[in-house]
């Protein structure tokens, strides 16, 4: 489980999305690879999280395996399918990855989660 990012959430029906920042590169999960961001490809950068349970509102995203070792940000998104004008729920910042498990705690920097939806 050393390759999971968990994020509590305050609604149950809402899809999450991470995507993963190297500096102002986010990574193509399709092309595999860290690319500069284009507003037309958004759908292209998300990692979808799964819900634990049905209404438990904790979801899990797996980091993409393909990443190399390294220091990255990923930002937490509500909405299906992924667009540009989604709502950004938290910004996890200076996430130390090894290439399969991570070495040191991430830390929430910003969190627009909303409450009582």
């Amino acid at each position: 489980m050393s390759d999971k990012i968990l994020y509590p959430h305050d609604n149950s029906t809402d899809t999450i999305y991470g995507q993963v920042f190297d500096g102002d590169q986010v990574w193509d999960v399709g092309g595999a690879a860290f690319v500069p961001l284009v507003d037309a490809n958004w759908d292209d950068y998300d990692t979808i999280f799964t819900q634990l349970g049905t209404i438990s509102q904790i979801f899990s995203g797996t980091f993409p395996a393909a990443i190399p070792a390294g220091v990255y940000d990923i930002l937490i998104f509500a909405g299906s399918p992924a667009a540009v004008g989604d709502e950004r729920q938290a910004v996890m910042s200076n996430l130390l990855w090894d290439g399969a498990n991570w070495q040191a705690p991430g830390v929430i920097v910003q969190s627009t989660a909303r409450r009582g939806t």
